[in-house]
This record gives C-alpha cells, sequence and structure tokens, in this order.
C-alpha cells in the first residue's frame, strides 16, 4: 500500500511540474488582459468553486454536518484558496505580496509533502483537487511574478509576517466557531491539544498549537528556531508540561524564513531574470545592427 502511495505520489509531482512549465510557456507571450481577466482569475475562481462543490463528492457527503468545517478557513490552504481572487483583484500591495509568499511556499509545500492526503492507493475526485487546488495556490503567483505582472519589493517584505499572523488569528476564530456550532465536538482541551484527531484527521488549525505527527516537515523547518520556554507551559497544574504556546512560537520562524523567501524570490525574478531578458535584448539589437550593415 504504501509502495502503490508513493507511486502515485511521485506521478502526480512529474505531471505537476510539467503543467508548470507548460503553463509558462503558454502565458509568457500573451496579452496582459488574457493573463489578468481569463487566465490567471480562470484559474483561481476554478479553485474557489472547486472548494466548496466538494461537498457534494465523496468523502464530504457522507462526513455531514462535519464536512462544513472543510469549506471554511480552517487552514491557511483553504484561506487562500476562498481569499485569494478577491486580493488578485486588489490594489494593496502588502495582500499581494502575502498572495505570492504565502501562495508559493503553501501549495508547493502541501503538494510535495501532502500529508492530508497520504497513503491513498487510489485516484478519486478528491485526490485529484487536493492536488489541483494546491496548484493554483502557487501557480498563480508564479506566473504573477514570470510575467512581470507583478514585482515584489525588498522594503515590503517584512509585512509578509504580520499579514501572516493575522490570518492565523481569522483561522483560530473559525476554529473556535466551529466548536462552538458543535460542527467539532470536543472541549478546550482537545483545541489546545496538536494531536487531537476527529474524524480521523488532525484537527489543529494550520500548526497554530504546534506542530502534529502529520506535519512532520514542519517540524523539522521550524524546530530549530523555537525557543524551549515557547514550548512549555510555564504557569497552572500542567507547569513544565510540553505544550506549545498558541501562534507565539510560530513568531521567530516566521519573521526569518518568509522574508527570507521573498528576498530570494527577489533575487531570481527582479535580478537574475532581469538581466538575462536584457542580455536578450542587447544581442537582438547587436543582430539588426549586423543586418544592416550587409
Amino acid at each position: 500500500m504504501e509502495v502503490t502511495a508513493r507511486i502515485y505520489h511521485f506521478l502526480f509531482l512529474f505531471v505537476i511540474f510539467n503543467i508548470t512549465i507548460l503553463t509558462m510557456l503558454l502565458v509568457r507571450n500573451k496579452s496582459e488582459r488574457f493573463r489578468y481577466h481569463f487566465f490567471n482569475m480562470g484559474l483561481l475562481l476554478s479553485g474557489f468553486l472547486l472548494h466548496f462543490i466538494k461537498l457534494f463528492f465523496e468523502p464530504y457527503k457522507s462526513n455531514f454536518p462535519y464536512s462544513i468545517s472543510k469549506i471554511t478557513f480552517e487552514n491557511i490552504c483553504a484561506f487562500n484558496t476562498i481569499i485569494f481572487p478577491f486580493i488578485y483583484r486588489s490594489h494593496n500591495r502588502y495582500l499581494k505580496d502575502y498572495m505570492i509568499l504565502i501562495g508559493l511556499i503553501g501549495g508547493i509545500g502541501s503538494i510535495v509533502t501532502p500529508y492530508q492526503s497520504t497513503g491513498f492507493t487510489i485516484i478519486t475526485f478528491d485526490v485529484l483537487r487536493f492536488y489541483y487546488a494546491h496548484l493554483v495556490l502557487y501557480l498563480v503567483p508564479l506566473l504573477m511574478l514570470y510575467t512581470k505582472e507583478y514585482k515584489l519589493s525588498f522594503k515590503s517584505l517584512f509585512y509578509v509576517p504580520l499579514t501572516f499572523f493575522g490570518v492565523e488569528l481569522i483561522i483560530l476564530a473559525n476554529e473556535i466557531i466551529l466548536y462552538g456550532l458543535g460542527i467539532i465536538e470536543g472541549t478546550i482541551d482537545n483545541m489546545f491539544n496538536p494531536e487531537f484527531k476527529y474524524y480521523n484527521e488532525y484537527r489543529n488549525a494550520h500548526l497554530i498549537f504546534g506542530p502534529n505527527p502529520g506535519a512532520s516537515f514542519y517540524r523539522i523547518v521550524y524546530e530549530p528556531l523555537v525557543p524551549e520556554l515557547f514550548k512549555t507551559i510555564p504557569f497552572g497544574e500542567h507547569k513544565g508540561e510540553l505544550r506549545y504556546w498558541p501562534l507565539i512560537w510560530l513568531v521567530i520562524p516566521s519573521f526569518i524564513y518568509l522574508p527570507l523567501v521573498g528576498g530570494i524570490l527577489c533575487l531570481i525574478f527582479n535580478v537574475l531574470l532581469k538581466e538575462r531578458q536584457q542580455g536578450k535584448i542587447t544581442n537582438e539589437d547587436d543582430n539588426i545592427v549586423k543586418v544592416g550593415n550587409i
């Protein structure tokens, strides 16, 4: 079973990689109107609609009313799927920076390490939906950078972690509402427990309460940057026990990794690719001169 799941996963990675390359080639010489009004917006709207339509398919259909939680802001990718079409239409630089960075990191990270769908041995609607939805989350931001539709700025990168934490607070509020409505049946202790499972899945709303066993990749990335203080209960009857401070444990990693990734993207798309394109233009101009001299 595990071998079959890995084969399917690598097959999807291969297909998605080729789709990404072909899409970049497709839109490279298209008009801005085509990219903005039709292609990119079409991708975002398809992901948006699919996010809600999935309730009519398994396993969501059989898991009602719990499946209602799956169309809310229950995690960062769900939030992005719902909000990205509106951010894309906005003129807010801080939201666009968030869309670029978190879309690329979250979309690619979820596809490469898809703990939500780990273990599938047959290709179902939900497996296809999972890969497609996360493909859209990273592909549109990538195309925005690649076609120069949007340009990241070093100056505004440090605002992205602040926007990220604002989103995390919305996700936390969403989780509290789900508990309050009875869609998720559990206690406050369950909500604060990153290993709490409901309907056989971890409810930890985008790692707000610490990394769960299904997100080992995030633990490897974040763990070295989290002080022991932020992983220990400081007061009360549980003093000294291992428990991550909600949201606070993410502060240091977020303010390091997000600007770092943003800086790398600026270097690639604002400097390296720009110099390469200028080199091509210079070569073409030289060729024109040579032809004219003949």
